[in-house]
């Protein structure tokens, strides 16, 4: 059983994650043309610094697993979660589409040689 302090501090770090995502998405609806361009200028590299962090941290193992995500008992049995796990499934459902974002900005996608950003 979870103690309730533990309980308390998630709860806590909870909502100041999604205060921040609240925030964020405020000044996207909401805010001028001024805060959105401050936004994308210093929030939008954070938030991709994040995703890159957590994909790397989500790699699979030598066995085919998630390097990252706990271990589960099920009657004797200890399982792993198998890469890709939840973490990269729904990046990449999000995130399927790279061009996108070039697209959305009236940007031209640029015809250049795939990087390797795994490392």
């Amino acid at each position: 059983m979870v103690s309730t302090a533990v309980v308390a501090a998630f709860d806590e770090l909870e909502d100041r994650l999604y205060e921040y995502l609240d925030n964020v998405e405020l000044v996207v609806g909401d805010g001028s043309e001024k805060a959105r361009l401050r936004l994308a200028e210093i929030e939008v590299p954070t938030i991709v610094s994040l995703v890159r962090s957590l994909l790397r941290e989500h790699r699979p193992d030598a066995a085919g697993h998630c390097a990252s995500c706990g271990h589960r008992w099920r009657g004797w049995w200890l399982l792993r979660e198998p890469w890709p796990c939840a973490v990269v499934r729904k990046t990449h459902e999000y995130l399927t589409n790279p061009d996108r974002v070039l697209l959305v900005c009236g940007m031209e996608v640029p015809e250049a040689p795939t990087l390797d950003r795994r490392s």
